[in-house]
Parts: C-alpha cells; structure tokens; sequence
C-alpha cells in the first residue's frame, strides 16, 4: 500500500504543476495567445484531421498584413459558419484548403458568403476548407459528411501544392494516401500516428511547451542563415512551370496519383448524382507585386513570376479533356483583373492567401459562371 508521505508528496508534487501551469498560462511566456492554430482542428480517424463541431477559437491579429484578431465560429456539423439551414433552394458546396478555410478575414466576406448574397434566392453555398487539406480527405468527407447534405454541385479547389511529392511537402496528397485505409476505392478511415497525437497533447502543457522552445530557439541560431529550407519547395515550383514531358518520372507518377483521386471523387459524386467541377487556385508568385513579405519567408527573389503553366496545362488536359471534369483556370481571370487594376492587391502579403479584395473577385468569377450556363 502507498503510505501516508508518499501519497502527500505525490499530491503537493500535483498541486505544484498546476500552480505552475495556471502561472504560465496567465503570464503567457511562451505566447501562446499569439498562435494561429490555437484552433478547433484535431485529429479525425474518418478525415484524418476537421474541425471540432460546436467549438471556437481566435484567428491572431497580424500587423504585417493587417489582420484583425477574428473569432471563427464551427456550428455542430463541423464547418465555419451559423448553422445550417434546411434545403429550400439548389445548395453547392465549395471545398478545399486554407485559401477556403479563409480564417484571415470575417465570415461575411468570405466568397462563399459573397455568393449567398448574390444568389440567395436561388443557391444555397455552403464552404468548407481545412488548412493543408487536399483531394483524398476531402473525399473522405464528402462520403462521410459532405454527401448528407443534399448537395446539388460541389465545387473542388486545388492548390498546387496539393500535387508536390511527400519529401517536398508534408501536406500533399501522398502523404495523406499513405495514412488512408480504402473500401471500394474510397478512402474511409486513416491510421493516425500516435506519436503526432502524444506530441500535440505535451505541446498543450505550458511546463514541457517552454523548455522545447527555448531548445528550439538554441538549436534555431546555430543554423547557417544562408541555408534555405524552402529550397525544395521552390525547386518544385520551378519544375511545374515546365512541359509535363521533362518532369521527373517520380513528380509525374505522384500527380497522376492525385488526379486519379480527384477522378475517383467524380465517379462517386456523379453516382450520388451530384454535378462537379474543379477550380485551380493561382498563388500570388504568379504577379510581381503580391506576396512580398512571403517572398522573403520563402527565400524567392523580389518581383520574380513563377508561373507553372506545364502543371497548369497538364491538369486541364487530365481532368477536362481526358476525364471530363468541368476544370476552371482561375489564373486566366485573376491575370485579366491585374492587367486592368495593377495596383490593387488580391492576396495577404506574408499569410500568401486571398485578401478581402481577392474573395470579392472570386464571388465575380464564380457569379459570372453561373449567369453565363
């Protein structure tokens, strides 16, 4: 049996560590107050990663690209918004990443919202985004969630980085095929590593989460300023401005991967008869005047243009042409706007996604679109 000193040790060894950790917390020494993912997504066996229904958290004010602290609200299905109304007219959702988390500006003026404003009569959209999701979770929710919503269209929005091979990006598609368990072809479950989950629960806890950033800090300036991390990244964004047929072999087999994927989504879409299209999001790279302070971060030159036409065409060519996927280029009118308005901004300058003015044009497109079928 435990005797009478150790269990009071262990109690005042207790007490202690919540002193602690309450002191920390208040102090907030290691500015966790600051953080941006100080949010409602956590691990998912079905999506491998979603929101957490009826939570919120706080979007950190930024001064560098002027963004207010934002509350972001998740209703109780487990998407960014009020709760969902019943079906009284045609209801699209638009799914993607963090350009359709949009967590850097208020609901309201998010294109999603912009388009219910525009078509309230008519068309219900629901949006639906996860930072550094690509097509395989969002297949996986459609099938678990997104499908019993009714939906009469779903648009996907890919971003580029969404095709990047796994030691390039830990956020690309591979990576999530990899953890994916398939029934019939559709990615149903995900093996999470347990690890991550230990390491996420510790980094909550403000008496381990100091001394692994003051290591972190340590081990940071003895790093050679000179070396670049993001090489690689920009290394594949170089290749994908090229013609598919000098790609490495290794980068084109990933991407015809992930376009089977998104092929996949169309097969079951269309057999829940439920219409789909494809957008493909432009990063800012593509214009000399956006994203500057990204540029920095990234180590790319000022004012270059990275303009991955190769990947571009190749997708077109995949899902338009060979797998007759409705695919829209949203390079083509983002490139007409700035042309016309070469001083207006449409992204973040360091968060490098759509600022307010960016959705606007988004919701015009997209409206546009619409009244033309």
């Amino acid at each position: 049996m435990m005797s009478k000193n150790t269990f009071y040790n262990l109690c005042l060894i207790t007490s202690v560590f919540f002193v602690l950790e309450f002191c920390l917390r208040i102090i907030d020494v290691t500015d966790r107050n600051s953080d941006e993912v100080v949010s409602s997504i956590n691990s998912n066996l079905l999506t491998f990663k979603d929101y957490t229904p009826n939570s919120s958290f706080k979007r950190a004010e930024s001064k560098i690209d002027n963004i207010e602290e934002i509350e972001i609200q998740v209703n109780s299905f487990g998407i960014r918004g009020p709760e969902i109304t019943d079906k009284k007219h045609k209801r699209y959702i638009n799914i993607g990443d963090s350009f359709i988390q949009s967590d850097e500006i208020n609901f309201n003026q998010t294109f999603s919202e912009l388009l219910n404003d525009q078509f309230k009569d008519s068309i219900q959209f629901i949006a639906h985004g996860i930072s550094s999701w690509s097509p395989t979770p969002i297949f996986s929710w459609l099938y678990h969630k997104g499908v019993s919503l009714n939906p009469d269209k779903v648009n996907l929005f890919l971003c580029i980085n969404d095709f990047y091979r796994p030691e390039v990006y830990s956020g690309s598609d591979s990576i999530y095929r990899k953890h994916a368990i398939y029934n019939e072809g559709i990615p149903i479950n995900y093996e999470l590593d347990k690890r991550s989950i230990l390491k996420k629960v510790l980094g909550n806890v403000e008496i381990i989460r100091l001394p692994y950033l003051v290591y972190k800090n340590i081990k940071h300036s003895r790093v050679d300023p000179n070396l670049n991390k993001y090489e690689p990244i920009n290394q594949e964004l170089l290749l994908l401005e090229k013609n598919y047929k000098i790609w490495p072999e290794d980068l084109k087999y990933n991407i015809d991967q992930t376009l089977k994927v998104i092929s996949n989504i169309n097969t079951f879409l269309k057999s829940k008869n439920i219409n789909f299209e494809v957008y493909v999001i432009p990063l800012g790279y593509m214009w000399k005047d956006e994203c500057e302070e990204a540029r920095r971060i990234f180590k790319i030159k000022k004012h270059k243009i990275i303009t991955p036409k190769g990947f571009e065409q190749y997708l077109f060519e995949n899902l338009n042409d060979k797998f007759g996927i409705k695919t829209h280029n949203l390079s083509i009118e983002f490139n007409e706007f700035k042309e016309n308005n070469f001083q207006s901004q449409l992204y973040f300058t360091y968060d490098g996604h759509w600022n307010e003015k960016g959705h606007e044009l988004l919701s015009q497109i997209i409206t546009k679109k619409i009244k033309k079928n």
